[in-house]
């Protein structure tokens, strides 16, 4: 019974993360693929912005799905409260760092997709 009581929990939590959410998924490709893992240490500096509720850094999954675009080399989901709160992570000096200091000097191309609750 408990262990039942403990999944009603978690999934709870994670309906309630999800709902009234901004989700900002960013796709980065680099210009030299030996620099991921230090860009990968970057996008995890952006986790220390106060208005990101959780945050997400990947890279492309080996899944076997034909429409799966494996092109990219990492890729950042944060989650938002609303298009405020994504605002203040862009102005946020960690944020403004991350693009100086990784971004520019370290990413070809970049696609961005923000999406809200449907």
């Amino acid at each position: 019974m408990q262990l039942i009581y403990i999944i009603c929990i978690i999934t709870y939590n994670f309906a309630m993360l999800l709902k009234n959410t901004l989700s900002h998924h960013v796709l980065f490709w680099l210009k030299n693929r030996g620099d991921l893992d230090l860009f990968i240490d970057g996008l995890h500096t952006l986790a220390d912005i106060p208005s990101i509720r959780h945050y997400h850094v990947g890279k492309p999954a080996q899944t076997f799905d034909d429409v799966v675009d494996r092109t990219y080399d990492a890729g950042l989901l944060v989650l938002c409260d609303d298009v405020e709160a994504l605002n203040a992570y862009h102005a946020h000096p960690i944020h403004d760092a991350f693009v100086e200091k990784y971004a520019r000097p370290l990413v070809e191309k970049v696609v961005v997709h923000d999406a809200v609750n449907a």
